[in-house]
């Protein structure tokens, strides 16, 4: 009898713990579904703002562009509207009367511009003018950034005058050669007196 008692506590004990074990994994169930819901939430929330945020920030940008054209769209108008308007006229059939003058030409008019290759959205090709800075060393002396050289047609080796003019204002100019000059910096190409010589043969001849 007092085993029958035994096995019939251990039974109610065995289904009691197995009981409080559902409760408590069902418990946690239910509270592992309801923090998933608050970061679904917070996140929905979040990509929501963002993606708010984003399309303010791109409206305001498309209306900034939309009324202010920013100073490269004018200056590639302004080189269109130039273009457009000095493109030579269409070629005059020959004939025996006199020709028409012929145009001036658009690379001599901007000719003096360092040309750089690039495109407008019509595929325009445009010139620009390539600003430089440089510094007066504690030497007095300054290097002359290449781009600088180039438009000016300068290169290295070359000599220059550099000229004062008006306050804080310098000219560089590239310097005469005479021709004295320039047949003495030939030396060993003839010797002293060598063309006196050749006069002195043709005479005799």
């Amino acid at each position: 009898m007092s085993a029958l008692v035994a096995v019939a506590s251990l039974l109610v004990y065995l289904h009691a713990t197995r009981r409080s074990d559902q409760d408590s994994a069902r418990e946690e169930a239910v509270a592992l579904a309801e923090m998933r819901g608050e970061l679904i939430a917070e996140l929905r929330a979040a990509l929501h703002m963002t993606r708010a945020a984003a399309r303010d920030n791109l409206v305001a940008l498309r209306s900034d562009l939309e009324q202010s054209p920013s100073d490269v769209d004018r200056a590639l108008e302004r080189i269109r509207r130039f273009l457009e308007r000095d493109q030579p006229s269409p070629r005059a059939p020959t004939g025996s009367g006199p020709s028409a003058p012929a145009r001036r030409s658009n690379s001599a008019t901007i000719g003096s511009f360092r040309e750089l290759r690039a495109f407008s959205p019509s595929r325009l090709p445009f010139t620009v003018r390539v600003k430089a800075m440089a510094r007066i060393s504690t030497k007095n002396q300054v290097t002359i950034p290449v781009a600088a050289l180039e438009e000016a047609g300068l290169r290295a080796g070359d000599q220059v005058v550099v000229e004062a003019l008006e306050e804080g204002e310098l000219r560089i100019r590239r310097s005469e050669v005479s021709f004295e000059r320039a047949f003495g910096a030939l030396t060993g190409t003839y010797p002293r007196g060598y063309l006196e010589q050749l006069d002195r043969e043709d005479a005799e001849r």
